[in-house]
């Protein structure tokens, strides 16, 4: 096992797991030599986030069509920021690998990605579907309001250039934050700056698509849109 694999206890993520050999087999990763992998969770926890995910989507987008639901679910359920919340909940720390993994750093997004999979199927296993649904929504809420707000065709980045001139203060700029996915379906998250202040992540299938998300985000901090 790795140098960092011990259960981390009876809290992780939130949530105290009553049933604690879930929660072992949840973080014990196919290479660890000891105890039940977690892949079988991993395969219910991957249903389970879709649903909730696009649960949340329907009804609180009242006014999104399918096509954006999906693509705004698309933007969080990924692997690039499924591994980056399992290193928000700690999950790298706790996951049992085998000997071939000296510590974290050397684990995949992949891996990372299936051990939160799995930690959700445990917990619905563990407490059933409203703590699932709580889990979902206290995590994940903000990224899918951000894929949501996906731009429509207004130019939210001219928009913003006017606010911010109006405010004297210079205009906003944008930063790549990072990418993710193959050539021909890459995801690209980039945050707008305006006066020292960032503002929430925007998303998109290029550069110039999570821009103008990012745009209309910050005009939701100003109170404009």
């Amino acid at each position: 096992m790795s140098a960092e694999s011990d259960n981390a206890g009876t809290t992780l993520g939130g949530h105290c797991f009553g049933n604690q050999d879930l929660l072992a087999q949840a973080l014990t990763h196919a290479s660890c030599a000891e105890g039940q992998s977690n892949e079988r969770l991993e395969f219910l926890g991957d249903a389970v986030l879709s649903m909730l995910v696009s649960l949340h989507l329907h009804q609180q987008f009242g006014d999104l069509a399918e096509g954006p639901m999906t693509k705004a679910r698309s933007l969080v359920v990924n692997t690039r920021s499924l591994a980056n919340k399992a290193r928000e909940l700690g999950l790298h720390r706790a996951l049992r690998t085998g000997r071939m993994f000296p510590d974290h750093s050397y684990y995949s997004e992949a891996m990372l990605a299936d051990a939160l999979e799995a930690f959700l199927g445990a917990l619905y296993l563990d407490a059933g579907i409203d703590a699932a649904r709580n889990f979902v929504e206290r995590n994940f809420s903000h990224e899918l309001a951000a894929a949501a707000a996906l731009p429509d065709g207004t130019d939210w980045k001219s928009q913003l250039h006017r606010v911010a001139q109006a405010g004297r203060k210079g205009n906003a700029s944008y930063t790549l934050v990072s990418t993710a996915g193959e050539d021909h379906c890459r995801t690209f998250e980039v945050r707008a700056c305006h006066d020292g202040k960032l503002f929430p992540a925007g998303y998109g299938r290029s550069r110039k698509e999570a821009e103008q998300c990012a745009a209309r985000l910050a005009l939701v901090e100003f109170g404009v849109d």
